[in-house]
């Protein structure tokens, strides 16, 4: 959620809504990733990576399919044809999604193929860094 918070603040200091509108499908957005995708995926990666974190087989079987419900939806919105969630730009939605399916592999979950594209599109974006080296650098 505090990240999200972050990505409303800079955009609305920097001026990147162009309308309220467009702050709202932002806004939507963010506080879905935050009770959705950021609530499953990132205990489904804890739990392949830590030893301390092993979930009990009933949440893991939760987890996952909640995870699975909510990633198909992104995949269905991703389905017609648009290049990121609003449209044909990025904005702070897509960045707040991805945070966590760029990690899938970790976690070992499938990823949608409308998904992984929508995905390879944001590694392509002009000064795409991956997560881990912009973090050392």
């Amino acid at each position: 959620c505090q990240s999200n918070a972050m990505l409303i603040y800079l955009a609305d200091k920097f001026g990147h809504f162009n309308s309220s509108a467009e702050r709202q499908q932002n806004t939507e957005w963010l506080m879905w990733e935050a009770n959705k995708i950021g609530m499953c995926l990132p205990q489904l990666r804890a739990d392949k990576l830590f030893a301390d974190s092993k979930l009990s087989d009933g949440a893991r079987e939760w987890l996952m399919a909640r995870y699975e419900h909510d990633v198909n939806i992104i995949d269905a919105e991703l389905s017609d044809g648009r290049k990121f969630l609003l449209g044909d730009t990025p904005n702070i939605a897509d960045f707040s999604l991805s945070g966590y399916l760029l990690h899938a592999a970790d976690a070992q979950v499938a990823v949608p193929q409308h998904v992984n594209d929508w995905l390879d599109r944001l590694r392509g974006l002009n000064a795409w860094e991956k997560p881990q080296q912009m973090l050392r650098d």
